[in-house]
């Protein structure tokens, strides 16, 4: 029975991973019949991505850490952690109670 359990889990990951897929594709998704687009977000999104490589970290949590310690409202926090995005999600949402 547990192997039935892992496997209906990981198709609804990989169902749900797919509509996600779908929607950033279309930018846009349908809630009750209402298309939402999401078209702006995503490509502000998308512009406002940066790739930082394993070697930069340091800078960067370094240029974090100064911008907290000047007291910048704007401040963020880094974390790098080993979890899944859904995993993430529900520990920042659920655990810590961020919204």
């Amino acid at each position: 029975m547990r192997q039935n359990t892992r496997s209906s889990s990981r198709e609804a990951r990989s169902k749900l991973a797919q509509e996600t897929l779908q929607i950033i594709e279309l930018g846009s998704y349908s809630v009750e019949g209402q298309a939402v687009s999401i078209a702006r977000e995503l490509e502000d999104a998308i512009q406002a991505s940066r790739l930082y490589r394993p070697v930069q970290l340091p800078a960067v949590q370094h240029r974090v850490e100064k911008r907290i310690a000047a007291g910048d409202a704007a401040a963020a926090h880094m974390e790098v952690t080993n979890e899944t995005t859904l995993e993430a999600a529900y520990r920042l949402v659920v655990e810590k109670g961020d919204n």
